[in-house]
């Protein structure tokens, strides 16, 4: 019996990570503005130091990485790692056009860390532990590579999953391609106690959870599908048939016209310890 799933066995990963490689275009436009959110907050709660050693875990395309890098200058070196090659290939491509030399880029498995222990001052995974298959080692092993004094932080999403036109795209989705939903990962890690729970169970002591509810623009109706095809939502869409994608973004779109929707709300869920 295999020890470990590769991205393609593991059925968390697979269906995100397939739908990210699928459309870096898509991700990049839905994701730039609330995951550059939660990852300027996830710096920010880092407080980095100029010459830190920083470790980017499930880092995309680079939205945390990228930010960090520029905190620890001089001195300071940004590792970021990714399940995807082409997420990576992406971040590399923009820290290269922003003259980012401090940062270096790795493809491989968040559950199992190519570093020796202690080996980072700050650790950060944003948006990625509910991949995991196992929260709870995942967790665990974060926090084996933050060196004494150094600082972890974990941050997921949280109940406000880009309300309300969440629960209108599921409506949509229930009505016109019924059975077709799959499930959403960051809901394994939508609740603050969950959160806490998981990183208790990993041994990881004194942790201070904070949650945030953020307000994304929708500059015009269609960004909304570019939310919608650049996150997990997007494996619903893949589930339908075309006719029934057409309807369902149709209706979304009326929808928002309909009522003067300009914002959806999204939750974040921040967790920092210090080992």
């Amino acid at each position: 019996m295999k020890e470990h799933m590769t991205e393609h066995e593991n059925p968390v990963w697979s269906g995100e990570q397939q739908a990210a490689r699928a459309a870096v275009a898509d991700y990049e436009a839905a994701l730039d503005d609330f995951l550059g959110h939660g990852a300027a907050r996830t710096v920010d709660l880092l407080a980095l130091q100029p010459g830190e050693r920083v470790l980017d875990v499930a880092c995309g395309t680079g939205a945390a990485a990228l930010r960090a890098a520029a905190h620890v200058r001089p001195g300071g070196q940004v590792t970021g790692i990714d399940l995807s090659p082409l997420m990576i290939a992406t971040a590399g491509e923009k820290a290269r056009a922003r003259g980012l030399e401090n940062m270096s880029w790795r493809t491989g498995d968040m559950a199992r860390l190519d570093f020796p222990d202690n080996s980072f001052d700050a650790v950060m995974c944003v948006l990625g532990l509910f991949f995991a298959q196992d929260m709870v080692a995942q967790a665990a092993e974060l926090w084996r590579v933050v060196q004494p004094g150094g600082r972890l932080t974990v941050t997921t999403l949280g109940r406000e999953w880009f309300a309300p036109l969440d629960s209108v795209f599921t409506a949509a989705v229930a009505t016109i391609a019924p059975g077709t939903a799959q499930d959403y990962a960051p809901a394994r890690t939508s609740d603050p106690a969950i959160v806490a729970d998981i990183l208790s169970a990993a041994g990881i002591p004194g942790v201070t959870i904070s949650s945030e509810t953020y307000n994304l623009p929708l500059r015009a109706p269609a960004d909304w599908w570019r939310v919608v095809m650049g996150t997990g939502l997007r494996r619903t869409v893949l589930a339908m048939e075309a006719e029934a994608v057409a309807r369902v973004r149709a209706h979304n779109e009326a929808w928002i016209v309909d009522n003067g929707v300009a914002a959806v709300e999204l939750g974040f869920i921040y967790a920092v310890a210090v080992k």
